[in-house]
């Protein structure tokens, strides 16, 4: 591993490292200081605000651990790296939270069913004005750093750090109302602040279960690696790129290079492998690809080509062909052989595609292989 990538891992760790010590104390201090203004007032959604507080420093405990745990290097069991102890750290921060939501709710039905009185004091506004202000600080630490590594927990920590300063407004309001309207409205904030901290948990929950499943990179990185790789002179063209997250900014990729069919293997062995180290060091991305010789200036292969692929353009705009091959075997049949990149949501089938290609192609036997895209 390069000094670089050193520096990257050190500096992702001790900033998850001081995001978690930082919201573990914060949210520590908020919890005692609301848990005291609820049970002085009498508030219901103070409380519940309260004990928001305690699960965002349970959730800065995990952030520390998983931080922790997903710097651990790679080994013989993990070859890849432990970096998705992230995202696991986030479903297990976001499904605490949810099941908080869920408790605040059923408590805050019951203050609506039954009411108690509110008693409002200077202590309760000043510890709810600070709560805000502590909260906003939380987020804006917890955006800064989550840019400046990349960083999906630290996200979904700065997201629940908005939301908990619209809790505890929620907690302000009810206790305004009951002190000058002397309108308990306790229990129907308390519902409003517990879904709303349902619905919030359960979108992160979602956002970390996606990579875990395998979702595709971001658009733009994929982008990125196709202008590094085609930028290359000798490159012509690259097709069946995949990539693979093992965690935040840690990612690994095949792709077919097409080179012309004319330069020797051993050339063609080393365009592939310095593009592979470019890509690494720009992008840090572990990339692996596989050469295609491709015939350029064939006129008959060309239009071909162009026939085919503006047939299955009339099936799908999205449809895209590659490793096409025309040639005449040793029995004088003319055969077609090429990939057809279909996009994922196409209804379109081998059959139609084969249909459209053969009628393009004036009736030549064909060899198609279906990708998704």
């Amino acid at each position: 591993m390069s000094k670089t990538a050193d520096e990257k891992k050190d500096a992702r760790l001790n900033s998850g490292v001081g995001a978690g010590v930082f919201g573990l104390c914060s949210n520590a201090v908020l919890f005692a200081l609301k848990t005291a203004a609820g049970v002085l007032s009498g508030s219901i959604t103070v409380v519940a605000d309260a004990v928001n507080n305690l699960s965002d420093a349970g959730g800065s405990a995990l952030t520390l651990a998983g931080f922790r745990l997903a710097a651990r290097p790679a080994d013989r069991e993990h070859p890849f790296g432990h970096a998705r102890y992230e995202y696991i750290t986030t479903l297990v921060l976001s499904l605490l939270v949810f099941a908080v939501g869920a408790v605040l709710c059923y408590t805050s039905v019951s203050a609506v069913i039954d009411p108690e009185p509110l008693t409002a004091s200077a202590f309760s506004y000043a510890v709810l004005g600070v709560a805000m202000g502590v909260k906003a600080v939380q987020a804006a630490v917890y955006l800064m750093l989550a840019k400046r590594i990349n960083s999906g927990t630290l996200r979904a920590a700065a997201l629940d750090s908005l939301t908990d300063i619209l809790a505890t407004g929620a907690a302000l309001a009810s206790t305004v109302v009951a002190d000058k309207a002397g309108v308990n409205i306790d229990g129907w904030t308390g519902i409003a602040v517990s879904l709303f901290v349902m619905i919030m948990a359960g979108k992160s929950a979602a956002g970390a279960v996606s990579p875990l499943l395998g979702a595709r990179p971001p658009a733009g990185l994929e982008e990125k690696l196709r202008s590094e790789v085609l930028s290359a002179p000798g490159a012509v063209g690259m097709h069946d790129l995949e990539m693979h997250g093992y965690g935040e900014d840690r990612f690994f990729a095949v792709a077919h290079l097409e080179v012309p069919s004319e330069m020797s293997l051993r050339e063609a062995h080393e365009l592939a492998d310095g593009i592979e180290r470019a890509v690494l060091e720009k992008l840090g991305v572990r990339l692996t690809l596989h050469t295609d010789p491709v015939e350029l200036g064939n006129d008959e292969l060309d239009e071909a080509k162009a026939r085919v692929g503006a047939a299955l353009a009339a099936l799908d705009p999205g449809i895209t062909i590659h490793d096409f091959r025309l040639y005449t075997g040793a029995d004088g049949v003319r055969r077609a052989s090429f990939d057809a990149a279909v996009p994922y949501e196409s209804d379109v089938t081998r059959k139609s595609v084969e249909e459209a290609a053969g009628e393009a192609l004036g009736g030549a036997e064909l060899s198609v292989n279906i990708d998704r895209k």
